[in-house]
């Protein structure tokens, strides 16, 4: 594994011990570098809880960081929303040109400072098309003063993926659930649903050995365990019920 002092600017992946503060720090690393980089992982659950992570240890290093769900943004909303992220929002005027000035003032006037601040843009996967150029052009003018981490659970597409590429400096990437996490996971789905069902030993290894921690599988799984465990009158759950069940499991992309 790369230490902090060796990290080059290219795909870092997070093994499953601990990866959540593995990837915290790499964040941070790339916030004190001032740059961009990119957060993926398997679920939304799983990005916001390394989120919040950053932003809570960003803060007790006295760092500001800002999160900005970027859902449902429009064009017109968006300088504006940045711009008051940076604190440079206009008071008495709300014009889109207004509030690009205002960030291209504060990003000339920050190359000489130090900035105390981060931006976290989520949900880069649920972007409108719309929204690219505006994020190309923010990234364009704050380089080098301001990070942002972006975050994402899917596969970015054109043409936002050719932009991360050209801003973005590393990408790291939280892996698939370890063993006991995927236990606990398909555990909790169960419980969810309300069963009065137990889950082996043997089911619980097998369980990981059939989804390999891939949280969409393992819920697959889930959902395929108490129908049958339902139809069945089962008891519980063992590792013949969920191999028989393997087929249905959706493969992993």
């Amino acid at each position: 594994m790369d230490t902090i002092g060796t990290i080059r600017p290219e795909e870092s992946f997070c093994s499953s011990e601990s990866q959540l503060e593995e990837a915290v720090e790499r964040l941070k690393y790339l916030v004190s570098r001032k740059s961009a980089g990119l957060l993926v992982g398997s679920s939304a659950v799983q990005l916001q809880t390394a989120t919040e992570q950053l932003i809570r240890s960003l803060s007790e290093e006295g760092q500001s960081a800002q999160q900005i769900h970027l859902a449902g943004v429009s064009v017109d909303e968006f300088p504006e929303l940045i711009a008051t992220e940076l604190g440079v929002r206009p008071v008495r005027s709300s014009r889109k040109i207004d509030q690009w000035s205002a960030i291209s003032n504060f990003a000339s006037s920050s190359k000489l400072l130090p900035v105390r601040r981060c931006l976290i843009l989520s949900g880069l996967e649920l972007v409108d098309e719309s929204l690219i150029p505006a994020l190309d052009r923010i990234l364009t003018l704050i380089r080098g003063t301001v990070p942002v981490i972006f975050t994402s659970w899917q596969s970015l597409r054109e043409p936002l993926r050719t932009v991360l590429s050209q801003h973005a400096w590393m990408k790291v990437e939280i892996g698939n659930l370890s063993p006991q996490e995927s236990v606990q996971e398909l555990a909790g789905e169960l419980a969810r649903k309300k069963l009065d069902v137990k889950l082996s030993a043997d089911a619980a290894a097998v369980a990981h050995q059939l989804t390999n921690g891939d949280l969409n599988r393992l819920r697959r799984l889930a959902e395929l365990a108490a129908i049958a465990a339902e139809a069945d009158e089962l008891p519980i759950i063992d590792a013949d019920v969920l191999r028989s069940l393997s087929e249905e499991i959706p493969s992993v992309a």
